[in-house]
């Protein structure tokens, strides 16, 4: 029987706020009903109990999952509390069903006597076992209700810290009638500021702190006190030592790492780190500080030539003071300019949005054989939002990408990827067809203009499309290791960064650049200049990665009751930060990843896994073209389409064909 692809969408202007408790609840409901008439069968193997099990977890996620979304992108208090709600009755559910040995037990059973397995529902059994001894299954009494307990108030503490950072943002605006107060701002930021002035009633400018105004000041403003202004206010919010104090993080954290440590001595760990690596491709906490500290002896010789070179530039260009942290983003720049000539700002109307994605999918074209095609007939829940389904070469609907481009009011701050439906074989042979949500924080067109992107946005935005692909391109058929999912979280960024190297190369450049006025493609000679700069600063850039994740791996090594989070990075920091740090800098208390994204104790995945990408292109760099559709073909069945269904370190090898090296991503960098 031949499969039967479907592609079922999210009715984002069906969801009812009010009914949606009562919704996730039944969906509850029905699995744990479902889960206790299945323990009754006597016969289990994966098509009678785990398959049906998922498919109606796949059905409360489709549920949950578009309230999720929402409340990160158009976020209201009302859906706020919902999401909140619903978050704790899923974490209470996840992890009673974690805890029922009764589930441990009929995954055993399977394992050792379903002989219909193949290597990926192997795999998939593997991992849950894992899950279930990491979720407190051999716990008993008064240590299981304890654990339940601390996981249900983590979940709810999490999103506690990531609302107070994004309320803490969304409260602080500056104001000015003077626009010569903006003076070296772009038209295209000052235009916004003023618009934003006019929705909010005001004359004048008004600039928020969302990313892209807070780095066009850094970047652009020559009133110093202004860019100290905004950095003060940025590195300070949801701490103690801002303004406005009401969105303060510091007992949230305090709170949350307490009950990280506690849920690593119930589990038998020693801290919480441990408990981190046990689903990770890094074996120990010993690799992984060493892999770091040997990072951070290449690299600093490095960074402090160029921070010598910034402040040397700095004195020349009438910085009659000490550069501070303030000063450095906008030297930086400056120096870029004059050593390549060019700024990051100069080189947005080479890539207006439409056309970057234009060439986003002919580079995706030229490696995978896949063909975008955009969709207009879906239930936006914005109008700024796009659908693009994507199709193989045999015209087989592979998956679709839903995104969301530009920063706004009431979003969350950055871009992720997130899942919207993932790929399983049902039963009667019919494929769910897999479906990504893509969201960034761009700066809007201004009206009646095609939104223009600084390079570091198209990097983003092709970072972005990798982690989707791993996702919409699987092959596998088992919801817990199909796409992203099962994937090691520190081989998880593989994908993303990997394909931003091909805004590095020249092919790809001339398919991503179009001039917004004369439509030339990026002249050579800037070009040249673009790949040069690649490498600028890359140690002090290299330093300050290193700098977060040294922070996150030593504060989860911690296994003290009343920690000082604030002196472990400042702990940190004598090894790492260059240029002195003020003393209201409280970083930590916006650092999402770790507090409530899904980095704890694992933040170095970022350069892990991007030793794994470098390494993983050079082999893109040995023939005539990197677009070789040969080697991508490859990437795309042995990375790409297995998703979780193998180890990532075995998947990567088959690839590469030797363990991975650190020399491509030193020599990327310019760090050799």
């Amino acid at each position: 029987m031949s499969d039967v692809v479907t592609l079922d969408l999210p009715k984002f202007s069906q969801i009812d706020i009010n009914n949606a408790k009562t919704e996730v609840e039944e969906r509850i409901k029905y699995c744990r009903d479902l889960k206790e008439q299945l323990l009754k069968e006597s016969n289990y193997t994966w098509d009678r109990f785990i398959y049906p099990l998922e498919e109606a977890e796949d059905a409360l996620s489709k549920t949950f999952g578009p309230l999720g979304h929402l409340n990160a992108v158009k976020n209201t208090p009302q859906l706020r509390e919902v999401y909140q709600y619903c978050v704790e009755k899923i974490s209470e559910y996840s992890t009673q069903t974690a805890q029922d040995e009764r589930m441990l037990k009929a995954y055993q059973i399977i394992l050792q006597h379903d002989k219909t397995l193949d290597q990926a529902q192997i795999k998939a059994i593997n991992d849950a076992i894992r899950s279930f001894k990491l979720s407190g299954v051999d716990l008993e009494g008064d240590k299981r209700e304890k654990f339940e307990q601390v996981v249900t108030k983590l979940a709810k503490l999490q999103s506690d810290f990531e609302n107070n950072v994004l309320d803490a943002t969304m409260a602080w605006h500056y104001h000015t009638l003077n626009e010569d107060e903006l003076k070296g701002l772009s038209d295209s930021a000052k235009e916004q500021a003023r618009l934003k002035a006019k929705t909010e009633e005001k004359d004048g400018f008004v600039l928020g702190l969302d990313a892209p105004t807070y780095i066009s000041v850094m970047q652009q403003a020559d009133n110093r006190k202004l860019r100290e202004t905004f950095y003060k206010a940025y590195v300070t919010r949801a701490s103690s030592e801002a303004d406005n104090k009401s969105f303060d993080n510091t007992k949230v954290m305090q709170e949350i790492m307490r009950l990280r440590a506690e849920e690593a001595r119930l589990l038998g760990f020693k801290n919480y780190a441990e408990v981190s690596l046990a689903t990770k491709m890094a074996t120990s906490v010993d690799e992984v500080m060493h892999f770091m500290q040997d990072l951070l002896q290449k690299a600093k010789p490095h960074a402090q030539k160029e921070l010598k070179e910034l402040q040397e530039f700095a004195k020349q260009s009438g910085l009659d003071e000490e550069l501070k942290p303030w000063d450095s983003v906008y030297y930086s720049d400056k120096m870029k300019k004059a050593r390549y000539d060019f700024t990051s700002e100069e080189l947005r109307p080479y890539f207006p949005l439409n056309h970057v994605i234009k060439g986003l999918f002919s580079v995706l074209s030229s490696l995978y054989g896949i063909t975008a095609k955009k969709r207009d007939d879906w239930d936006r829940y914005h109008p700024q939002t796009e659908l693009y389904e994507f199709y193989d070469e045999n015209k087989q609907l592979r998956g679709a990408i839903l995104v969301d481009f530009f920063a706004r009011a009431h979003k969350r701050d950055g871009a992720w990827m997130d899942e919207c439906r993932t790929r399983y074989k049902r039963l009667d042979h019919s494929v769910q067809t897999p479906v990504a949500y893509v969201t960034c924080n761009f700066m809007p067109a201004n009206e009646g203009a095609d939104a223009l992107l600084t390079h570091n946005d198209v990097l983003t935005l092709f970072h972005e499309f990798g982690h989707a692909l791993q996702h919409i391109l699987t092959q596998v058929e088992y919801l817990p290791v199909s796409g992203i999912n099962g994937v090691e979280w520190d081989a998880v960024e593989l994908p993303s960064q990997f394909m931003e190297n091909f805004c590095w190369c020249e092919e790809g450049l001339q398919l991503l650049s179009q001039h917004v006025e004369t439509k030339q493609s990026l002249p050579k000679e800037l070009f040249q200049k673009l790949v040069a700069s690649r490498q600028y600063q890359s140690g002090l850039a290299m330093l300050r990665q290193l700098e977060f994740a040294l922070f996150d791996m030593q504060l989860h090594q911690s296994s003290v009751e009343d920690l000082d989070i604030h002196q472990i990075i400042e702990d940190v920091r004598q090894s790492t930060a260059l240029l002195e740090v003020p003393k209201f800098n409280r970083f930590e208390n916006g650092f999402s990843h770790i507090f409530a994204g899904g980095y704890a104790a694992g933040y170095y995945s970022y350069k892990w896994a991007e030793v794994l990408s470098s390494d993983a292109f050079a082999e893109f760099e040995q023939g005539q073209t990197v677009l070789n559709k040969a080697i991508g073909q490859k990437f795309m069945h042995i990375i790409l389409e297995k998703g979780g269904s193998a180890p990532a370190a075995e998947l990567f090898e088959k690839f590469k064909g030797q363990k991975p090296s650190v020399d491509a991503l030193l020599r990327h960098n310019g760090i050799v």
